[in-house]
């Protein structure tokens, strides 16, 4: 039985009438957008009981797969911000299952991101960094990047860094910073650099960590309503002030910091810059000024209920008066640290109290919740029943219709399926045609690469060798012959008239100056030192040869007596060299530094300046000192080498090269 057109689109429109019925009953028309609208990470922050009561709404009233992802993870976040993380963590892993169905890559990297970020606020690293890569493993797929990608980088970087992993720390906050530059935000670039500043700051590279700390600045610069990252960055560098022994530069940025975050709404910030004001006067020995800003940094924290740092104003209270030798006001503040201690024990236990008494009203009103819709789930049944019978009526129709349309899809099928399969093999052969010519140009590639690395080994080589011979030579032989023929000489003059003995020793002093001259050269081509005691010597040595009372030449290492590859040795020590004598002869510089730092299987090499800097746009040729010579060289020794310098601002080199060991004789 075949039904006509009046009666199909009647069933259309009573079919439309239920669906609309059921949705507005079921969601109570745009309240599930209304609560959505509620949820943000700001919101979750300040009232997680609501970010979770409201995201439960959403979960019971909408169907839409990506909005009860988005619900299942603000609860995640609240929960995060709880610390209830067994269920946080519960949450999320519901969220990331959704989008895995719904194939949400960006849905998914973000999931996989605060689930890092629920483990490293338990400090529990490996976790958080197993799921910090995934995230990342997902946003490489996106094109171009996601934010999530650079934050997840960001990330691991601060987590290596906590695990005090420099090495690997600064690798992803490089990573994360390549991101940002591409996407050109300012503000994320500037934490970026601040990130970088401070990981250098804990490995007491002060004067890095204030490179990076001024670039930070200048980004700011570009960003509205700055003044808030501004002030942690004027208090970071006081930090890095102090550590220099710059106690006045330290005061000043404190103090700049200080009266920004009094006209913000950033108390925490102002105890705790407070706090870094008090401990400066304290170092300084000014006892007033150290207790008059540890009562500020009272008054701020106190309100915010900010235990840990009411305990640590109250340690150095209690060091001041047992500085004093006032015993009675040392066990007062003393006590005053223990009340405070136990306060923020109470105040934990109250808060996890709290959270057990709002997570059983929230189950509660679920299930009332529950209650409800089972209530209006008979209502819909009959609606539902109603339409299946109405449909009953159109399954003869259907089943026809059905039957052509198959009939035609069939036909159309094998005319596509032969397209296609002729199609394929065009394409298979174009394909076969252009694998093949890549693979020959890859070929030659390679051997082109292979021989230009052997053709520079092979000369690097050849001139260590003639260097070596030179000055065997120069110290084996002439310096020798020089020395014979001024013992001839020496004897011979005993034996003349005074005319001739003038002459005799003229010549003599000749002799000196050229035995000199030889054995300069002889160890300027090959250093003794570098032959006998090794690399950190061979350096210390040529700082203290190049340091004069404009330019001070500082040097440090950890290598000590750890010997390298001869080979590789001697090459370093060029460039140190080398890198010295462009200081001299272009800085303008008043001070130097020269780093060696020992790695398990590798070298780090710092060499730094206070002098004119040039400017890195315009390439480094051009900059007049060969520095592309020096980081080619790097390069064939299997290392890298990052210049940065601006003009005015000085120049710094980071030289990593792997370690080679000496070979035994």
């Amino acid at each position: 039985m075949l039904v006509d057109n009046k009666h199909l689109l009647l069933f259309i429109c009573l079919l439309i009438i239920c669906y609309s019925a059921c949705q507005k009953n079921r969601s109570g028309g745009n309240t599930k957008n209304d609560k959505l609208s509620y949820l943000s990470h700001d919101y979750a922050l300040t009232k997680p009981d609501s970010t979770i009561y409201y995201a439960n709404k959403v979960l019971e009233s909408t169907s839409n797969p990506s909005e009860k992802a988005e619900a299942y993870k603000y609860i995640g976040l609240a929960k995060k911000y709880q610390s209830l993380y067994d269920e946080a963590i519960s949450s999320y892993e519901k969220a990331i299952n959704i989008e895995i169905k719904i194939n949400d890559l960006s849905g998914q990297a973000n999931t996989l991101h605060q689930i890092g970020s629920t483990y490293k606020r338990q400090k529990k690293y490996d976790k958080a960094v197993d799921f910090y890569l995934r995230s990342i493993r997902i946003g490489k797929t996106i094109n171009p990047p996601e934010k999530e990608l650079a934050d997840a980088y960001n990330e691991l970087g601060s987590v290596f860094s906590a695990k005090k992993d420099f090495r690997e720390a600064k690798k992803y906050f490089e990573e994360a910073l390549k991101i940002r530059k591409e996407k050109g935000d300012s503000l994320r670039l500037s934490s970026s650099y601040q990130d970088l500043g401070s990981l250098y700051l804990r490995r007491r590279k002060v004067d890095s960590a204030l490179l990076y700390y001024d670039i930070s600045i200048e980004l700011l610069k570009n960003v509205p309503n700055n003044k808030q990252a501004l002030a942690k960055i004027e208090n970071n560098k006081g930090i890095a002030y102090m550590m220099k022994g710059e106690y006045q530069k330290a005061k000043t940025f404190f103090d700049k910091s200080l009266s920004v975050k009094k006209t913000l709404p950033d108390n925490n910030g102002v105890a705790t810059t407070a706090y870094n004001c008090c401990n400066y006067y304290y170092k300084r020995k000014k006892i007033q000024e150290a207790v008059a800003y540890c009562d500020t940094s009272e008054v701020y924290a106190t309100p915010l209920k900010a235990f840990e740092l009411l305990q640590k104003i109250e340690n150095v209270r209690y060091k001041i008066a047992k500085s004093q030798k006032n015993t009675v006001k040392a066990l007062n503040h003393h006590e005053k640290y223990a009340a405070w201690k136990d306060s923020l024990n109470i105040y934990e236990r109250d808060v996890a109290i709290q959270r057990t008494v709002i997570v059983h009203k929230i189950e509660k009103m679920v299930d009332e919740i529950k209650q409800k819709n089972r209530q209006e789930k008979f209502k819909y049944t009959l609606i539902i029943i109603f339409a299946l019978f109405a449909l009953a009526g159109l399954i003869p129709y259907l089943i026809a219709t059905k039957r052509l349309q198959k009939t035609e899809t069939e036909r159309r099928k094998i005319a596509e399926e032969k397209r296609i399969q002729e199609e394929k093999l065009r394409k298979a052969e174009e394909g076969k045609h252009r694998e093949e010519e890549k693979l020959y140009k890859q070929v030659i590639s390679g051997l082109e690469k292979e021989a230009h690395v052997r053709a520079v080994n092979a000369e690097i080589d050849a001139k260590m060798e003639e260097r070596t011979s030179v000055s065997s030579t120069l110290h084996d032989t002439v310096c020798g012959d020089l020395v014979a023929a001024k013992l001839h000489l020496d004897h011979a003059k005993n034996k003349t008239t005074a005319e001739e003995k003038k002459n005799l020793e003229r010549g003599i002093e000749l002799l000196d100056e050229a035995y000199k001259a030889c054995r300069k050269i002889s160890h300027d081509l090959t250093p003794p030192t570098l032959r006998k005691f090794g690399l950190a010597s061979a350096i210390e040595d040529l700082c203290e040869k190049y340091s004069t009372p404009s330019l001070q030449i500082q040097f440090s290492e950890t290598l000590e007596d750890e010997r390298l590859e001869q080979r590789q040795e001697l090459i370093l020590f060029q460039i140190i060299q080398e890198l010295i004598q462009n200081i001299l002869k272009h800085a303008e510089a008043t001070e130097a530094n020269v780093q060696l730092t020992n790695y398990e299987d590798a070298l780090n090499i710092v060499v730094e300046d206070d002098g004119r800097g040039f400017d890195m746009t315009q390439g480094l040729e051009k900059a007049g000192i060969g520095l592309q010579r020096i980081r080619t060289r790097i390069e064939h020794l299997g290392g890298q080498a990052v210049i940065d310098s601006s003009i005015g601002k000085g120049t710094t080199i980071i030289i990593d090269v792997p370690k080679i060991a000496p070979t035994e004789a």
